[in-house]
Protein backbone atom coordinates (compact mmCIF):
# COMPACT_ATOMS: atom_id res chain seq x y z
CA UNK A 1 0.00 0.00 0.00
CA UNK A 2 1.84 3.51 -1.00
CA UNK A 3 2.57 5.66 1.90
CA UNK A 4 0.21 8.25 3.00
CA UNK A 5 1.33 12.02 3.60
CA UNK A 6 -0.10 14.15 6.04
CA UNK A 7 0.05 16.66 9.09
CA UNK A 8 -1.67 16.94 12.13
CA UNK A 9 -2.06 19.16 14.65
CA UNK A 10 -0.10 18.17 18.19
CA UNK A 11 -1.99 17.44 21.37
CA UNK A 12 0.06 21.17 22.34
CA UNK A 13 -0.52 22.83 18.91
CA UNK A 14 -4.40 22.15 19.95
CA UNK A 15 -4.20 23.68 23.17
CA UNK A 16 -2.77 26.92 22.16
CA UNK A 17 -4.83 27.35 19.25
CA UNK A 18 -8.03 26.40 21.42
CA UNK A 19 -6.66 29.17 24.10
CA UNK A 20 -5.90 31.59 20.95
CA UNK A 21 -9.49 31.06 19.80
CA UNK A 22 -11.01 31.12 23.55
CA UNK A 23 -9.29 35.29 23.92
CA UNK A 24 -9.59 36.18 19.78
CA UNK A 25 -5.64 36.22 19.47
CA UNK A 26 -3.96 34.59 17.04
CA UNK A 27 -1.24 31.34 17.82
CA UNK A 28 2.48 32.86 16.44
CA UNK A 29 4.43 30.30 14.24
CA UNK A 30 7.56 31.10 14.24
CA UNK A 31 9.96 28.13 13.03
CA UNK A 32 10.29 24.94 10.97
CA UNK A 33 12.25 21.83 10.85
CA UNK A 34 12.72 18.82 8.78
CA UNK A 35 14.29 15.32 10.17
CA UNK A 36 14.71 12.15 8.66
CA UNK A 37 12.64 9.90 11.16
CA UNK A 38 15.99 7.59 11.61
CA UNK A 39 15.79 6.63 7.91
CA UNK A 40 12.14 5.05 8.09
CA UNK A 41 8.66 6.51 7.62
CA UNK A 42 6.34 6.43 10.42
CA UNK A 43 2.69 7.55 11.73
CA UNK A 44 2.66 10.97 13.26
CA UNK A 45 1.50 11.28 16.81
CA UNK A 46 -0.30 14.25 18.93
CA UNK A 47 1.51 13.07 21.50
CA UNK A 48 4.75 14.22 19.83
CA UNK A 49 7.08 16.88 20.91
CA UNK A 50 9.11 17.06 18.85
CA UNK A 51 10.97 14.86 15.60
CA UNK A 52 12.27 11.43 15.77
CA UNK A 53 15.35 12.85 14.37
CA UNK A 54 15.48 16.46 13.42
CA UNK A 55 18.62 17.46 10.78
CA UNK A 56 17.70 20.82 10.21
CA UNK A 57 15.71 24.10 11.67
CA UNK A 58 15.02 27.41 11.02
CA UNK A 59 12.69 30.77 11.24
CA UNK A 60 9.70 30.51 8.90
CA UNK A 61 11.00 31.93 5.71
CA UNK A 62 7.61 33.59 4.70
CA UNK A 63 3.97 33.70 5.74
CA UNK A 64 1.38 34.39 2.97
CA UNK A 65 -2.11 34.00 1.79
CA UNK A 66 -3.16 31.62 -0.73
CA UNK A 67 -4.35 33.97 -3.99
CA UNK A 68 -7.26 31.53 -4.59
CA UNK A 69 -8.19 30.44 -1.05
CA UNK A 70 -8.75 32.89 1.11
CA UNK A 71 -8.69 30.19 4.13
CA UNK A 72 -5.20 29.03 3.62
CA UNK A 73 -1.88 30.38 4.66
CA UNK A 74 1.22 29.35 3.31
CA UNK A 75 4.50 28.85 5.70
CA UNK A 76 7.99 27.99 4.09
CA UNK A 77 10.80 27.21 5.14
CA UNK A 78 14.15 28.05 3.00
CA UNK A 79 17.08 25.16 3.01
CA UNK A 80 20.28 26.58 1.66
CA UNK A 81 22.40 25.03 -0.51
CA UNK A 82 25.18 25.29 2.18
CA UNK A 83 23.63 22.64 4.07
CA UNK A 84 22.67 18.98 3.81
CA UNK A 85 23.56 15.02 3.33
CA UNK A 86 20.77 14.14 4.57
CA UNK A 87 17.24 12.74 3.53
CA UNK A 88 14.02 14.59 4.62
CA UNK A 89 10.81 12.48 5.70
CA UNK A 90 9.05 14.75 8.43
CA UNK A 91 8.50 17.90 9.17
CA UNK A 92 7.30 20.09 12.20
CA UNK A 93 5.77 23.60 13.04
CA UNK A 94 6.84 25.56 16.08
CA UNK A 95 5.44 27.91 17.70
CA UNK A 96 6.90 31.39 19.30
CA UNK A 97 6.69 29.27 22.64
CA UNK A 98 9.03 26.17 21.73
CA UNK A 99 6.08 24.07 21.14
CA UNK A 100 5.63 21.68 18.38
CA UNK A 101 2.15 23.12 17.30
CA UNK A 102 2.02 20.34 14.34
CA UNK A 103 3.96 17.65 13.16
CA UNK A 104 4.11 16.32 9.28
CA UNK A 105 4.51 13.01 7.07
CA UNK A 106 6.37 13.44 3.73
CA UNK A 107 7.51 12.25 0.57
CA UNK A 108 11.41 10.90 0.99
CA UNK A 109 13.82 13.48 -0.47
CA UNK A 110 17.76 13.89 -0.29
CA UNK A 111 18.95 16.99 0.40
CA UNK A 112 22.86 17.25 -0.89
CA UNK A 113 25.73 19.56 -0.14
CA UNK A 114 28.49 21.03 -2.27
CA UNK A 115 30.84 17.43 -0.96
CA UNK A 116 28.53 15.33 -2.67
CA UNK A 117 29.00 16.79 -5.69
CA UNK A 118 26.34 18.96 -5.93
CA UNK A 119 24.50 21.70 -3.85
CA UNK A 120 20.62 22.95 -4.35
CA UNK A 121 17.90 25.09 -2.45
CA UNK A 122 15.06 23.84 -1.29
CA UNK A 123 12.17 25.05 -0.19
CA UNK A 124 9.34 23.11 1.78
CA UNK A 125 5.78 24.04 2.01
CA UNK A 126 3.09 24.14 4.55
CA UNK A 127 -0.50 25.09 4.24
CA UNK A 128 -2.57 26.01 7.09
CA UNK A 129 -6.39 26.24 6.24
CA UNK A 130 -9.01 27.48 8.19
CA UNK A 131 -11.93 25.74 8.57
CA UNK A 132 -14.13 28.03 11.09
CA UNK A 133 -13.67 29.86 14.01
CA UNK A 134 -13.10 26.34 16.06
CA UNK A 135 -10.83 24.54 14.06
CA UNK A 136 -8.08 24.30 12.38
CA UNK A 137 -6.62 21.66 10.12
CA UNK A 138 -3.06 21.28 8.20
CA UNK A 139 -1.89 20.12 5.28
CA UNK A 140 1.47 19.77 3.85
CA UNK A 141 2.42 20.42 0.12
CA UNK A 142 4.25 16.83 -0.49
CA UNK A 143 6.49 18.53 -3.22
CA UNK A 144 9.83 19.51 -2.16
CA UNK A 145 10.35 22.61 -4.83
CA UNK A 146 13.16 25.43 -6.03
CA UNK A 147 12.27 29.09 -5.29
CA UNK A 148 12.33 29.85 -9.20
CA UNK A 149 12.81 32.90 -11.12
CA UNK A 150 9.43 32.98 -12.42
CA UNK A 151 8.02 32.41 -9.07
CA UNK A 152 9.79 35.70 -8.18
CA UNK A 153 8.88 37.63 -11.38
CA UNK A 154 5.13 36.01 -11.02
CA UNK A 155 5.03 37.93 -7.60
CA UNK A 156 6.74 41.11 -8.51
CA UNK A 157 4.41 41.37 -10.99
CA UNK A 158 1.23 40.72 -9.15
CA UNK A 159 2.36 43.33 -6.94
CA UNK A 160 3.13 46.12 -9.28
CA UNK A 161 -0.08 45.97 -11.10
CA UNK A 162 -2.15 45.47 -7.88
CA UNK A 163 -4.94 48.65 -7.18
CA UNK A 164 -3.69 48.21 -3.55
CA UNK A 165 -0.17 46.71 -3.54
CA UNK A 166 0.41 47.56 0.31
CA UNK A 167 -3.17 47.14 2.02
CA UNK A 168 -1.28 47.72 5.57
CA UNK A 169 -1.31 51.57 4.19
CA UNK A 170 -4.67 53.58 3.90
CA UNK A 171 -5.85 54.73 0.22
CA UNK A 172 -6.48 58.43 -0.01
CA UNK A 173 -10.47 57.00 -0.21
CA UNK A 174 -9.97 55.64 2.67
CA UNK A 175 -8.79 58.29 4.18
CA UNK A 176 -11.31 60.88 3.21
CA UNK A 177 -14.15 58.21 4.30
CA UNK A 178 -12.74 57.71 7.74
CA UNK A 179 -12.24 61.84 8.03
CA UNK A 180 -15.78 62.08 7.07
CA UNK A 181 -17.42 59.01 9.06
CA UNK A 182 -19.39 59.96 12.50
CA UNK A 183 -18.55 56.20 13.53
CA UNK A 184 -15.41 55.70 11.85
CA UNK A 185 -13.21 53.80 15.05
CA UNK A 186 -16.46 51.52 16.21
CA UNK A 187 -15.23 48.68 15.08
CA UNK A 188 -12.09 48.62 16.38
CA UNK A 189 -14.03 49.19 19.46
CA UNK A 190 -15.73 46.54 19.48
CA UNK A 191 -13.23 44.17 18.48
CA UNK A 192 -11.36 45.33 21.72
CA UNK A 193 -14.29 44.53 23.92
CA UNK A 194 -14.24 41.41 22.40
CA UNK A 195 -10.75 40.42 23.08
CA UNK A 196 -10.46 41.75 26.40
CA UNK A 197 -13.12 39.61 27.63
CA UNK A 198 -14.99 36.90 25.78
CA UNK A 199 -17.92 35.08 27.77
CA UNK A 200 -19.95 31.94 27.24
CA UNK A 201 -23.49 31.66 27.54
CA UNK A 202 -24.20 31.33 31.01
CA UNK A 203 -21.69 34.81 31.50
CA UNK A 204 -18.48 33.38 32.32
CA UNK A 205 -15.25 34.75 30.94
CA UNK A 206 -13.56 31.69 29.00
CA UNK A 207 -9.93 31.57 31.05
CA UNK A 208 -11.90 31.87 34.67
CA UNK A 209 -13.80 29.33 36.49
CA UNK A 210 -15.71 28.98 39.93
CA UNK A 211 -13.92 26.16 41.90
CA UNK A 212 -16.28 22.93 42.69
CA UNK A 213 -13.59 21.20 44.20
CA UNK A 214 -12.41 20.58 48.47
CA UNK A 215 -9.88 22.42 50.25
CA UNK A 216 -6.33 21.80 48.48
CA UNK A 217 -7.88 19.82 46.01
CA UNK A 218 -9.32 22.81 43.55
CA UNK A 219 -11.23 21.64 40.62
CA UNK A 220 -13.00 23.88 37.17
CA UNK A 221 -14.25 23.54 34.48
CA UNK A 222 -13.56 25.76 31.48
CA UNK A 223 -15.53 26.44 28.38
CA UNK A 224 -14.04 25.37 26.07
CA UNK A 225 -12.23 22.32 27.65
CA UNK A 226 -8.60 22.80 28.23
CA UNK A 227 -6.89 20.31 25.89
CA UNK A 228 -3.14 20.28 27.59
CA UNK A 229 -1.29 22.46 29.78
CA UNK A 230 0.59 25.07 27.72
CA UNK A 231 3.40 26.67 29.13
CA UNK A 232 2.98 30.51 29.56
CA UNK A 233 -0.96 29.49 29.98
CA UNK A 234 -3.16 31.72 32.53
CA UNK A 235 -5.98 30.68 34.74
CA UNK A 236 -8.45 32.24 37.10
CA UNK A 237 -10.52 30.78 39.62
CA UNK A 238 -12.47 31.93 42.29
CA UNK A 239 -11.31 29.35 45.47
CA UNK A 240 -14.50 27.65 47.37
CA UNK A 241 -12.10 26.37 50.16
CA UNK A 242 -9.26 27.60 52.39
CA UNK A 243 -6.25 25.77 52.19
CA UNK A 244 -4.49 23.93 54.70
CA UNK A 245 -1.21 22.61 53.04
CA UNK A 246 0.10 21.30 49.81
CA UNK A 247 -2.58 22.04 46.87
CA UNK A 248 -3.60 20.45 43.35
CA UNK A 249 -5.70 21.91 40.38
CA UNK A 250 -7.80 19.87 38.40
CA UNK A 251 -9.08 21.51 35.13
CA UNK A 252 -11.79 20.05 32.41
CA UNK A 253 -10.35 16.32 32.56
CA UNK A 254 -7.03 16.59 32.63
CA UNK A 255 -5.21 15.23 35.94
CA UNK A 256 -4.85 17.20 38.84
CA UNK A 257 -1.41 19.03 38.78
CA UNK A 258 0.39 20.87 41.93
CA UNK A 259 0.14 24.64 42.62
CA UNK A 260 3.44 25.69 43.67
CA UNK A 261 4.61 29.59 44.98
CA UNK A 262 7.63 30.98 44.57
CA UNK A 263 9.64 28.75 42.70
CA UNK A 264 8.72 25.24 43.62
CA UNK A 265 7.60 25.58 47.39
CA UNK A 266 4.44 23.81 48.22
CA UNK A 267 1.61 26.05 49.64
CA UNK A 268 1.43 26.73 52.95
CA UNK A 269 -2.00 27.14 55.49
CA UNK A 270 -3.79 29.92 54.07
CA UNK A 271 -1.93 30.93 50.75
CA UNK A 272 -5.38 30.44 48.88
CA UNK A 273 -8.34 31.68 51.24
CA UNK A 274 -12.35 30.94 50.50
CA UNK A 275 -13.93 33.78 48.17
CA UNK A 276 -10.64 34.73 46.70
CA UNK A 277 -9.64 34.80 42.91
CA UNK A 278 -6.44 33.93 42.27
CA UNK A 279 -4.40 33.28 38.69
CA UNK A 280 -2.47 30.72 38.37
CA UNK A 281 0.17 30.22 35.18
CA UNK A 282 1.55 26.59 33.55
CA UNK A 283 5.40 26.84 34.05
CA UNK A 284 5.78 23.19 32.15
CA UNK A 285 5.55 21.27 35.20
CA UNK A 286 2.91 23.32 37.58
CA UNK A 287 0.90 25.49 37.78
CA UNK A 288 2.25 29.20 39.98
CA UNK A 289 0.49 31.42 42.21
CA UNK A 290 0.79 34.95 40.41
CA UNK A 291 1.41 37.64 42.35
CA UNK A 292 1.92 35.58 45.82
CA UNK A 293 2.17 37.80 48.98
CA UNK A 294 2.19 34.77 51.82
CA UNK A 295 0.54 35.27 55.41
CA UNK A 296 1.72 36.71 57.79
CA UNK A 297 2.86 33.65 60.04
CA UNK A 298 4.30 33.30 63.50
CA UNK A 299 3.65 34.06 67.30
CA UNK A 300 3.48 36.68 70.50
CA UNK A 301 3.78 35.14 73.50
CA UNK A 302 4.02 37.18 77.13
CA UNK A 303 3.26 36.60 80.52
CA UNK A 304 0.48 37.41 82.97
CA UNK A 305 2.15 38.25 86.00
CA UNK A 306 5.49 39.46 86.28
CA UNK A 307 8.56 37.41 86.54
CA UNK A 308 10.34 37.25 90.22
CA UNK A 309 14.31 36.24 88.93
CA UNK A 310 16.34 35.26 92.24
CA UNK A 311 20.16 36.64 91.82
CA UNK A 312 22.65 34.26 90.32
CA UNK A 313 20.31 31.79 88.96
CA UNK A 314 19.97 31.34 85.44
CA UNK A 315 16.18 30.91 84.63
CA UNK A 316 14.23 29.99 81.60
CA UNK A 317 11.13 31.85 81.54
CA UNK A 318 7.47 30.41 80.66
CA UNK A 319 4.96 32.13 78.52
CA UNK A 320 0.90 31.89 79.42
CA UNK A 321 -0.44 34.48 77.08
CA UNK A 322 -0.85 33.85 73.34
CA UNK A 323 -1.12 37.33 71.67
CA UNK A 324 -1.09 35.34 67.98
CA UNK A 325 -0.07 32.18 67.52
CA UNK A 326 -0.77 31.07 63.44
CA UNK A 327 0.93 28.01 63.19
CA UNK A 328 0.79 25.93 66.99
CA UNK A 329 3.81 27.23 67.75
CA UNK A 330 3.63 27.85 71.30
CA UNK A 331 2.05 25.56 73.91
CA UNK A 332 0.84 27.15 77.04
CA UNK A 333 0.32 23.96 79.13
CA UNK A 334 3.31 21.54 77.63
CA UNK A 335 6.94 23.02 78.01
CA UNK A 336 5.55 26.52 77.94
CA UNK A 337 8.75 28.10 77.84
CA UNK A 338 8.90 26.91 74.03
CA UNK A 339 8.21 28.45 70.82
CA UNK A 340 8.53 25.10 68.56
CA UNK A 341 9.01 24.84 64.57
CA UNK A 342 6.24 23.40 62.46
CA UNK A 343 6.61 21.33 59.65
CA UNK A 344 7.20 22.75 56.60
CA UNK A 345 9.36 26.03 57.55
CA UNK A 346 13.15 26.21 56.87
CA UNK A 347 13.89 29.81 58.34
CA UNK A 348 12.58 31.55 60.66
CA UNK A 349 13.55 35.41 63.05
CA UNK A 350 13.31 35.26 66.58
CA UNK A 351 12.99 38.36 69.22
CA UNK A 352 12.73 38.94 72.84
CA UNK A 353 11.80 42.44 75.03
CA UNK A 354 12.36 42.43 78.89
CA UNK A 355 12.22 44.60 81.11
CA UNK A 356 14.03 44.80 84.69
CA UNK A 357 12.89 46.71 87.72
CA UNK A 358 13.66 47.32 91.37
CA UNK A 359 17.44 46.99 93.41
CA UNK A 360 19.90 49.78 93.15
CA UNK A 361 23.48 49.28 92.59
CA UNK A 362 25.75 47.84 89.42
CA UNK A 363 24.73 45.04 88.61
CA UNK A 364 24.69 42.54 85.43
CA UNK A 365 21.38 41.77 84.45
CA UNK A 366 21.32 39.44 80.68
CA UNK A 367 18.73 37.43 78.93
CA UNK A 368 19.84 35.16 75.97
CA UNK A 369 17.88 32.88 73.38
CA UNK A 370 18.16 29.41 72.97
CA UNK A 371 17.80 27.07 70.42
CA UNK A 372 17.44 23.57 71.20
CA UNK A 373 18.44 24.29 74.64
CA UNK A 374 22.13 25.83 73.46
CA UNK A 375 22.51 29.42 72.65
CA UNK A 376 22.84 30.76 69.43
CA UNK A 377 25.62 30.86 67.12
CA UNK A 378 25.48 34.11 66.36
CA UNK A 379 25.16 34.36 70.36
CA UNK A 380 21.90 36.61 70.69
CA UNK A 381 22.26 37.79 74.25
CA UNK A 382 21.49 41.40 76.29
CA UNK A 383 23.93 42.53 79.11
CA UNK A 384 23.18 45.29 80.88
CA UNK A 385 24.33 47.31 83.98
CA UNK A 386 21.31 48.33 85.72
CA UNK A 387 23.05 51.46 87.48
CA UNK A 388 23.54 52.96 84.45
CA UNK A 389 19.58 53.17 83.95
CA UNK A 390 18.39 54.13 86.86
CA UNK A 391 17.78 50.82 88.39
CA UNK A 392 15.46 50.18 85.79
CA UNK A 393 16.41 49.24 82.56
CA UNK A 394 14.26 47.79 79.23
CA UNK A 395 16.72 46.09 75.92
CA UNK A 396 14.91 44.44 72.62
CA UNK A 397 17.08 42.08 70.96
CA UNK A 398 16.28 40.40 67.53
CA UNK A 399 18.23 37.34 65.45
CA UNK A 400 19.21 37.03 62.04
CA UNK A 401 17.20 35.11 59.72
CA UNK A 402 17.81 31.17 60.83
CA UNK A 403 17.72 28.03 58.92
CA UNK A 404 15.50 25.69 61.14
CA UNK A 405 14.21 22.18 60.75
CA UNK A 406 11.04 20.69 61.86
CA UNK A 407 10.80 19.96 65.80
CA UNK A 408 13.62 22.76 66.79
CA UNK A 409 12.42 25.04 69.32
CA UNK A 410 13.80 28.43 71.31
CA UNK A 411 13.93 29.59 74.68
CA UNK A 412 14.82 32.41 76.65
CA UNK A 413 16.86 32.41 79.65
CA UNK A 414 17.92 35.30 81.82
CA UNK A 415 20.73 36.12 85.17
CA UNK A 416 20.92 38.91 87.58
CA UNK A 417 23.79 39.18 89.97
CA UNK A 418 22.12 42.43 92.49
CA UNK A 419 22.34 39.62 95.30
CA UNK A 420 18.53 39.88 95.65
CA UNK A 421 15.43 39.42 94.01
CA UNK A 422 14.42 41.30 90.69
CA UNK A 423 11.53 41.01 88.49
CA UNK A 424 10.14 41.15 84.82
CA UNK A 425 7.57 43.63 84.07
CA UNK A 426 4.83 41.49 82.25
CA UNK A 427 3.55 44.43 80.43
CA UNK A 428 6.65 45.06 78.48
CA UNK A 429 8.13 41.59 78.33
CA UNK A 430 7.77 39.24 75.27
CA UNK A 431 8.96 36.81 72.72
CA UNK A 432 8.04 36.11 69.53
CA UNK A 433 8.94 34.55 66.38
CA UNK A 434 8.24 34.61 62.30
CA UNK A 435 8.22 32.37 60.45
CA UNK A 436 10.39 33.30 56.94
CA UNK A 437 9.40 30.55 54.62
Amino acid sequence: MPEQFYTILTSLGQAELANAIAHGTQVALSQMAVGDGNGNYYEPSQAQTGLIHETYRAGINSKTVDPVNGNWIICELDIPATTGGWYIREVGIFSTTGNLFAIGKVPVTYKPQFSDGAGKDLVIKVILEVSNASAVTLQVDPSVVLASKKYVDDSLGTHINSSDPHPAYALDTDVTAHNTSPTAHQDIRDQKSDKTHRHDGTGGALDYAVDTGAANAYVINLTPDLLAHVPGMTIRFKAANTNTGASTIAIDALAAVAIKKLGDKDLNNGDIKAGWIYEVVWDGVNYQLVGFRPAFRGALVMRSADKVIASGVTTLIDWDIEVYDTDNLHDNVINNSRLTVPAGVTKVRVSAQQYWYGQSGSSIRQMDILKNGRVLSPRIVSNIEASLYNNSAIVFMASPVINVVPGDYFETFVVQTTGLNLSFLATLTFFSIEIIE
